[in-house]
């Protein structure tokens, strides 16, 4: 059985692939039960400026929803941003305060710019 990310996780790498160094790229990505909008740019982070992963508009299909698929799909992002040439997954617009709280216990931390985003450096970028 194909893993539910693989339509995801190949469709972002296709996406890296065709951006010019610098360039802002950006596409929605759909899984079985999961889609996502993805920019791949240049952001704030803290005090530093990183090439980032940024996610966005994440909606899970309401029968799967709390499953912990979201979370699932995230570390496996967070496990391409280095193969992707990226040094930073930036989860933006989480409105949701649950879903913010658990991001932080996951390890994202505030961008400094927006109560609502929050990032993730990788540790091999």
């Amino acid at each position: 059985m194909m893993d539910e990310f693989e339509q995801i996780l190949t469709s972002l790498r296709e996406l890296a692939a065709t951006r010019a160094p610098g360039e802002l790229v950006r596409k929605h990505l759909f899984g079985t039960d999961v889609y996502l909008y993805v920019r791949i740019n240049r952001r704030h982070c803290g005090l530093q400026l990183l090439d980032a992963l940024v996610i966005a508009d994440v909606t899970v299909e309401e029968s799967r929803q709390g499953q912990g698929l979201f979370t699932r799909l995230l570390r496996r992002l967070e496990s391409e941003v280095p193969a992707l040439g990226l040094q930073a997954v930036i989860a933006e617009n989480v409105v949701n305060p649950q879903l913010l709280d658990h991001l932080v216990r996951i390890g994202y931390r505030p961008t400094g710019w927006d109560a609502h985003t929050v990032y993730k450096e990788s540790p091999y970028g």
